[in-house]
């Protein structure tokens, strides 16, 4: 019979995807992995969750300077700020 661990949740604020990734982004997500790898060896099930905000005027006016679509200004962004985090995106429970 597999023993249940205990639940431990963990998440971060959603960077906005109306610029590159900063340094804030980058210790909030690297501060908060180092949590839930520490849980982990602590014997939790832990759930990471961390992602962007993809919405707003700003996105709106950043990609008609840009001269695209907001959808690819954002994809753009997103793919870099999960680059830059090494996060899969499509993961329920990313790992770094």
């Amino acid at each position: 019979m597999e023993k249940i661990r205990p639940k431990y949740y963990i998440t971060t604020a959603i960077a906005y995807t109306s610029g590159k990734p900063h340094i804030g982004n980058t210790y909030e997500v690297v501060l908060a992995d180092s949590i839930a790898r520490f849980k982990r060896q602590q014997g939790y099930d832990v759930f990471f969750q961390t992602g962007t905000d993809e919405h707003g005027q700003k996105i709106e006016l950043k990609a008609e300077e840009a001269g695209i679509t907001p959808k690819e200004f954002v994809d753009n962004v997103s793919t870099e700020i999960f680059t830059v985090h090494r996060v899969n995106p499509s993961s329920p429970s990313p790992s770094l």
